[in-house]
């Protein structure tokens, strides 16, 4: 039985077909269908209009939206209305001709706290792009809209044969491209940055937060910016960590090595973890580095990162997500291969007690 599918048959369709083997089902499936309906029927005149980032690197912060509507538009995004907001750009062409072309792209979100995680997609000029997805545990539903030819050509050339991804170390994007790859990373954690900035704080203060975290910032490469303001406003970049945990929980060492970091055991410890979970990213201006992990920064599964492990055996070792089972006291775990012109910050915790 064949069926056409479109704007007038798409509702009625969906509950009569099987989901089964999929993360979709209809009802998921006719909120999103409402979403872009609706943002397909919304005048020009009704989105927030944003100012253009500055900077060679452009992010989202909140000077980018107009003077006391930030207040307003998250008052509305926390209520769970429908999100709609326009985002110009620059984009600079190499080849076929240096040129700088003025563009824009538009975001449509809602908060849905039914969603078990985020449900974001990425259209452009009418494909979509299915192997993104920057939301994870967000209870958000959002598409980004790039129709406009200068910023669809670059991000057609950061595309994946199948479709599927942008990458912004693109060789196109680095031949044909001056700050092409910022571009593309600014569109691609679109969704997920404004969310950020959309989320109202926790009210309150939760003093376990760091009982079993402590967080290592390794020296960054000599003569860096990020190297300098350290130094002036603290001194010498220590390589130990400052954050006090009770000395019962204090069983693990996080020294750094040349392009990396040693896990090991705390000297001073009289008990070691049964196991060991560290997540890792490189440090960023603005947020929570592990928040904003991107995969193409390092994958901890691939090359060129190593892990070698003395009296341990690892357990995960997946995106910026390390777990290993300790053997015996002396057990170290030694990463290495992270670019040695970023900071790394590092997150280490016991999963469990030895027996």
């Amino acid at each position: 039985m064949r069926q056409v599918l479109d704007s007038k048959t798409i509702r009625e369709a969906l509950p009569k077909l099987s989901w089964a083997g999929t993360d979709w089902n209809p009802e998921e499936l006719s909120k999103l269908v409402d979403l872009a309906s609706w943002a397909i029927q919304l005048p020009q005149d009704q989105l927030v209009n944003l100012a253009e980032p500055d900077g060679d690197a452009p992010t989202f912060t909140q000077d980018l939206f107009p003077d006391k509507s930030l207040g307003e538009v998250r008052m509305r995004f926390e209520k769970g209305e429908r999100i709609a907001l326009r985002i110009p750009l620059k984009v600079m062409r190499i080849l076929p001709q240096a040129e700088t072309q003025k563009t824009y792209f538009e975001v449509f979100l809602e908060r849905d706290p039914s969603l078990s995680r985020g449900s974001d997609h990425y259209v452009r000029q009418g494909i979509t792009i299915t192997g993104i997805s920057r939301l994870r545990d967000k209870k958000v539903r959002g598409i980004v809209v790039v129709k406009d030819k200068p910023l669809s050509s670059l991000l057609g050339d950061a595309e994946t044969p199948a479709h599927t991804d942008w990458q912004e170390r693109s060789s196109k994007i680095r031949d044909r491209y001056t700050k092409g790859a910022s571009r593309v990373r600014f569109v691609r954690n679109s969704l997920r940055d404004l969310v950020a900035h959309l989320s109202q704080p926790a009210k309150g203060m939760d003093k376990d937060l760091l009982r079993d975290v402590f967080y290592l910032n390794l020296p960054a490469h000599e003569g860096t910016e990020t190297t300098k303001k350290e130094s002036d406003k603290k001194g010498p970049v220590s390589p130990v960590p400052t954050i006090q945990l009770p000395p019962a929980r204090r069983r693990l060492r996080v020294e750094p090595v040349k392009g990396g970091f040693c896990v090991s055991k705390d000297p001073k410890s009289t008990e070691r973890p049964r196991a060991v979970r560290v997540e890792v990213a490189y440090e960023v201006r603005r947020g929570n580095p592990f928040s904003r992990y991107d995969p193409l920064d390092f994958d901890l599964s691939k090359s060129p990162i190593g892990i070698s492990a003395k009296c341990a055996k690892v357990t995960k070792a997946q995106n910026n997500i390390l777990e290993f089972r300790v053997v015996d006291d002396n057990f170290a775990v030694t990463v290495k291969g992270f670019d040695v012109r970023r900071d790394i910050k590092i997150r280490a915790e016991q999963m469990g007690e030895q027996p």
